[in-house]
């Protein structure tokens, strides 16, 4: 169960060493330190009215989107910054030209933020999926497709299994008819690599303060050429003019993904997400993906030698950074995690553990004292 030393990625030195129980990066990631610093220097300089807050936003919007894109291999420009996932699909729901009676595909046990948005749209007709193992199925999307089948909208990763949808086959099945892929990947991007050049996908949408080390109210939003130019915008503003012009009228949209984005956007949030994704391009989508494979896997093992009950059956090769188990004294647990300086996810029954990429075997030795 312990890691292999080459396949190690060491930023523990950029934690803090109060950290090696924190197990609940699926709820939000901590701080590291370089990000600590980069705040603040920017409180600095605003508390000193140092810095032009509105010209140095478009400049670290603009690194962040190159940054990203050379993460996920997209055209920077098929970005848009925005602040949640339900605000991001609701240009969607009230920009694309949406018929009567049109279907879109949704799962049952799926993130709220990635159903409750299409539920009162008076054109759209929902058709629920049952997942398989916890896994969107090929046959049961077959199973429930009609001519009227519009959308399929799912996340990438489950937020409470950690189950990973098969989104390649899931995409080809979507090209196949003619079926918009909608996908959250709030808990994949930053965890295993994304490489929207060879999988299709017509929406991607992610919240950054999971598993990018950003605050709250940062997300970011990816469109293919096609889809983005189904959609109007459902609003404008300054940062979606096409030259970011401060003027009445005019309204002149940019081209680019950027017609989405309405108003000011979370700088600090863009800044520290600019700074995590030049970090994940220095370190490499495969060694990040290795060591949270090596650390989600050996809490899989550690809790199966334990005898523990799981809600989904775990390929030995699970590829998510969250396992979730059912302990048969759940308090008890989850008081001796705190007692120990731990945290974790503690809902409907179900534990949920999620390492960060910080971590080492340490945490899997001080979590198996505790289970």
């Amino acid at each position: 169960m312990s890691l292999k030393p080459q396949q190690r990625i060491d930023i523990s030195h950029l934690f803090s060493n109060e950290l090696t129980l924190f197990l609940n990066n699926a709820s939000r990631s901590p701080l590291p330190t370089t990000h600590q610093a980069i705040l603040h220097r920017f409180m600095t300089d605003w508390h000193r009215g140092a810095h032009e807050p509105y010209y140095y936003n478009f400049q670290h919007a603009d690194a962040l989107k190159n940054e990203l894109g050379h993460f996920i291999s997209c055209n920077p420009d098929h970005i848009a910054i925005g602040t949640n996932v339900a605000q991001s699909f609701a240009s969607i729901l009230h920009g694309y030209p949406w018929q009567p009676g049109d279907e879109i595909m949704l799962l049952t046990d799926d993130y709220p933020s990635v159903t409750l948005p299409f539920h009162d749209h008076p054109m759209i007709n929902l058709r629920w999926i049952d997942p398989i193992n916890g896994l969107a199925s090929i046959d049961e999307l077959q199973h429930h497709l009609t001519p009227k089948t519009k959308a399929l909208a799912l996340s990438w990763v489950n937020y409470t299994t950690g189950q990973v949808n098969p989104i390649a086959e899931i995409s080809t099945f979507c090209k196949k008819y003619n079926i918009q892929l909608l996908v959250d990947a709030t808990q994949a991007l930053g965890v295993f690599p994304i490489d929207l050049s060879m999988i299709h996908v017509d929406f991607l949408v992610a919240s950054l303060y999971k598993w990018c080390f950003c605050p709250q109210g940062t997300a970011i939003s990816v469109f293919s050429d096609a889809f983005m130019n189904e959609l109007t915008p459902i609003s404008s503003g300054v940062f979606s003019q096409v030259d970011r012009g401060i003027r009445a009228t005019p309204n002149a949209p940019a081209s680019s993904a950027r017609k989405f984005e309405y108003g000011n956007l979370n700088i600090l949030g863009i800044m520290l997400a600019h700074e995590t994704f030049r970090w994940f391009n220095t370190l490499g989508a495969v060694p990040i993906h290795d060591q949270y494979t090596h650390l989600s896997q050996g809490i899989f093992r550690l809790l199966k030698d334990k005898g523990m009950a799981f809600p989904v059956d775990y390929s030995d090769h699970h590829q998510s950074s969250i396992v979730s188990f059912i302990h048969p004294s759940p308090e008890d647990f989850m008081s001796r995690l705190t007692a120990a300086g731990g945290n974790a996810t503690h809902r409907q029954g179900l534990i949920r553990l999620s390492p960060g990429l910080y971590q080492s075997q340490n945490t899997l030795d001080q979590l198996a004292l505790i289970i």
